[in-house]
């Protein structure tokens, strides 16, 4: 049963290892340089956290908190007024592409009756 555990382990760390980007890979090795225990090491790395997003992680907003008394407020409402401008812009250029488009099409049908009429 220990064998089985043990392979499955490994398996996992094999996985995990192609799901880790570069970077990360890389943060990795300079941990495992470091002149610390083995123990320490797989600590370190066992306890670091990735986090991306347009807000920060509730962790770091504590810290935050604790500095100004309203700053977990505004950052999240800074966050997602960011977002909501982002999604106008992003659908004011699919309209502008849209009308592009048309235009593009209609430009072209008159074009090609231009043609079409001095040929026939």
């Amino acid at each position: 049963m220990e064998k089985q555990d043990h392979k499955l382990l490994e398996k996992s760390g094999a996985d995990s290892k192609k799901r880790i980007s570069k970077a990360d890979q890389e943060i990795i090795d300079q941990v495992k340089k470091l002149p610390i225990s083995e123990e320490k090491q797989k600590d370190i790395i066992a306890t670091m956290e990735m986090y991306s997003g347009p807000i920060p992680h509730p962790k770091i907003l504590v810290g935050y908190q604790a500095l100004y008394p309203d700053a977990a407020k505004e950052i999240i409402e800074n966050g997602l007024d960011e977002s909501r401008h982002r999604r106008q812009l992003e659908t004011a250029r699919q309209k502008r592409r849209g009308h592009l488009a048309w235009e593009s099409m209609i430009l072209l049908v008159i074009v090609c009756l231009i043609f079409m009429g001095r040929f026939i």
